[in-house]
């Protein structure tokens, strides 16, 4: 939570930001398509599919890989994060996302309110996700909540100090 913070003076270059390895059958890539054609997408990562994701998909912002340590900065400059994970229960950019202060869009059932609790982003259906992310991103207020929400989250229930007390008693 002190690496992956928010700032509020940072500008938003990208709609939507993925970040992930770039693994098609694992990760659900082929969103992509309809993201890109309808929002200012940025994909950070690397990965066997990537030369194949970047011709398919021309109207995404590819990053490639990215340094752990400068994944905040693509956070903040993003509205919104997606994960777009096919098998995850609780990914560890997910965590990220949220202690930066960004509202995070799953897809419902493989991600959980558990890692995307009420409040702090959307678990989206399968099909028809693009009307809620766009809806999202036209309600700035709404963002600001949830973003706000995102981080008390994250201070509260993911950072050191909140598991610290937990780990010792087990």
């Amino acid at each position: 939570t002190e690496l992956f913070s928010p700032d509020t003076a940072a500008v938003k270059e990208w709609d939507v930001l993925v970040a992930c390895r770039l693994v098609d059958r694992l990760k659900n890539l082929g969103v992509l398509g309809p993201l890109g054609r309808s929002f200012r997408v940025a994909v950070a990562g690397s990965g066997p599919d990537e030369a194949r994701l970047r011709k398919r998909f021309p109207h995404v912002a590819w990053l490639g890989r990215i340094p752990h340590e400068e994944l905040p900065r693509l956070f903040r400059a993003s509205r919104v994060f997606m994960h777009t994970g096919r098998r995850e229960i609780l990914p560890r950019v997910i965590t990220e996302a949220l202690s930066c202060g960004v509202p995070v869009v799953a897809f419902a059932g493989p991600i959980t309110p558990e890692a995307v609790p009420p409040g702090c982003g959307l678990l989206l259906p399968k099909r028809g996700y693009i009307g809620p992310i766009g809806d999202l991103l036209a309600n700035e207020a709404a963002r600001r909540t949830m973003g706000a929400a995102a981080r008390a989250h994250a201070v509260a229930r993911l950072s050191p100090a909140a598991v610290e007390g937990p780990v010792e008693e087990m």
